[in-house]
């Protein structure tokens, strides 16, 4: 499996290109709408709602980027949809929604977030329901997507996937990783040892890529990509070994 070479040709916007100042909040569909028009990929990041519903939303609670607060795996996806992103016309949205309206405008990289604190039951479908609303977006509506996540389980419970939909890691160094982890546990992530088949990239920290474990995947066939790069001087130092960036803050060349 490869990661199709839309997600390598153009620089991807990180949560979109979101521009706070203008009214452009991260993860809305006028940050979307902004890296369509400029030719980017999208980066996107994904929470879960109470009843296990996709939301395209980035943080664990709410208030950073609304008005309300707590949780948002605490509320329904009817609750959620209805609460306004701050200083924005734009709200919380499903991720259905979101892929169908994208459609085949561009690449979509989806980051499936850590929900480790939900029931069991929610856990063991919370992927499913990603990777089947990937699959119906991308038969019904053209959309391009690929799926990440730092927790490696739920991308090798996507094996099922077709190899359009591409599946990879999201990584960093072991000290990023949170404490409540064992320290071995944290080691194996930084070495990437749950890269495994049908894995086509990872999407590591780009302050960290003198790792000598992305050389070896990237001689493997693997696509290296990189998170998340701020400046144009960032860029020139990530692409000696990044295949391709996910940027904010600034626009690439």
């Amino acid at each position: 499996m490869t990661l199709p070479r839309d997600f390598l040709d153009t620089p991807i916007a990180h949560r979109g290109l979101h521009n706070a100042e203008r009214g452009i909040v991260e993860n809305s569909r006028a940050a979307f709408q902004a890296a369509i028009d400029a030719g980017h990929g999208i980066e996107l990041d994904v929470q879960f709602s109470r009843d296990a519903i996709p939301m395209v939303f980035h943080d664990y609670e709410l208030h950073r980027l609304t008005a309300c607060s707590g949780p948002v795996r605490e509320r329904s996806w009817t609750e959620l949809a209805d609460i306004g992103l701050r200083n924005s016309y734009d709200r919380i949205e499903r991720l259905d929604t979101i892929l169908e309206w994208i459609g085949p405008r561009a690449p979509v990289l989806i980051e499936i977030k850590d929900q480790s604190g939900l029931p069991r039951a929610d856990l063991d479908a919370i992927d499913q329901v990603t990777g089947q609303i990937m699959k119906n977006a991308a038969e019904k509506h053209g959309t391009r997507c690929a799926v990440m996540s730092f927790n490696p389980q739920y991308i090798a419970n996507l094996s099922w996937l077709p190899e359009h939909l591409a599946r990879g890691l999201t990584t960093t160094e072991a000290a990023d990783y949170p404490d409540t982890l064992p320290q071995a546990v944290r080691d194996g992530l930084a070495r990437m040892s749950a890269f495994g088949p049908g894995m086509s990239f990872v999407s590591h920290n780009c302050n960290h890529l003198d790792n000598p474990r992305l050389a070896e995947l990237k001689q493997a066939g693997a696509a290296i990509l990189c998170w998340t790069v701020r400046s144009a001087a960032q860029e020139r130092i990530a692409r000696k070994v990044a295949d391709n960036i996910t940027f904010e803050g600034y626009l690439p060349t």
